[in-house]
């Protein structure tokens, strides 16, 4: 039996982050470190902290729990892999990054909380559906 993806930027992420959420929430349940280290922008950019550079991509990959994991991959799960058919897994990875990569920016120039979770991701998708 071959398992293979018919939307292998969408099914990946989804893993991907389900994982880092199971592994933050099983191991480090009390300080929730992986999350709130390496997956959360913080309300001030550090430009000497190299983590600090990964999280402008990374917060997509944090939740701060199940229900918000669930209530954002609801609807990348359903609608993600239409938008990956009509506009192919290399440009689909593009607009994610680029989403990311703005919604750090934008959080941390205008608002001092941190930042996580794929909700900015949910909105692109919701936007390149209609």
């Amino acid at each position: 039996m071959k398992i293979s993806y018919n939307s292998p930027v969408i099914l990946s992420f989804t893993i991907l982050s389900g994982l880092i959420l199971i592994l933050d929430l099983f191991f480090f349940a009390q300080s929730r470190a992986i999350t709130y280290s390496a997956f959360t922008v913080d309300g001030s950019f550090q430009f000497t902290n190299p983590l600090a550079y990964i999280t402008l991509f990374g917060h997509i990959f944090g939740h701060s729990g199940w229900q918000h994991w669930l209530s954002n991959f609801s609807f990348i799960l359903l609608i993600g892999p239409l938008i990956e058919e009509k506009y192919g897994s290399k440009a689909l990875m593009v607009m994610m990054l680029v989403t990311a990569f703005i919604t750090a920016v934008l959080n941390i120039v205008f608002f001092e909380t941190g930042l996580l979770g794929a909700s900015g991701i949910v909105f692109m998708l919701i936007l390149l559906s209609s």
